[in-house]
């Protein structure tokens, strides 16, 4: 069973502008996507970050306590981008994960909260706008073998959240939508929670 998520009959007409395409890989082997599916959020784990430091978006200050913890530079400055990324605040930014064999997206509400991390979740969360889905907006399962690997090599991410270099290409699979713009609107924001459900 692949838990598909159908969409309302008038998102087969709407057209997607994510301000920026996301991969997060939602716990160690996606070991988080189930409750993120049920809770209808983003998690994100990072426990040696405080959420108040977090909320001041410091890259310079997060790196400082990854370099504390006897991390290099390189990775230090890597786990901080990460940890920005998911406190951005950006609702039309479009996150894309793999698991049960598709493509799932969806988009976030800006709120970081806290949760409390286990191996079934992470430590700090983001409501997903609806619901997360694996259909493109015709209502066609996007399986991982109807993908380009242009796409679903970002799956291989060793990390937990990277840019989407086809990120075009995943917003026209998902919306058949114009490519990714520069900046968020409300048009596109409706267009997302009307996806999204």
């Amino acid at each position: 069973m692949t838990g598909d998520q159908e969409l309302e009959p008038e998102a087969a007409a709407t057209k997607i502008a994510p301000s920026k395409v996301r991969y997060i890989k939602l716990g160690t082997g996606n070991a988080w996507f189930e409750d993120c599916r049920a809770n209808n959020r983003l998690e994100l784990g990072h426990r040696a970050i405080p959420h108040d430091l977090a909320m001041t978006r410091d890259k310079n200050a997060v790196a400082a306590l990854y370099l504390s913890d006897e991390r290099t530079a390189a990775k230090a400055t890597n786990y901080a981008r990460e940890v920005l990324d998911f406190y951005d605040g950006d609702e039309n930014a479009l996150w894309i994960t793999f698991a049960e064999g598709c493509l799932w997206w969806a988009f976030a509400k800006a709120e970081v909260v806290t949760v409390g991390e286990s191996q079934e979740q992470g430590q700090r969360a983001r409501a997903v706008i609806g619901s997360w889905s694996n259909r493109d907006a015709n209502g066609n399962l996007l399986t991982f073998g109807s993908l380009s690997t242009s796409l679903t090599q970002v799956a291989a991410y060793r990390r937990t959240i990277c840019s989407v270099k086809a990120a075009g290409y995943a917003v026209r699979r998902i919306g058949n939508a114009l490519a990714t713009k520069s900046g968020p609107g409300k048009a596109t924001t409706t267009a997302a929670r009307r996806l999204g459900q």
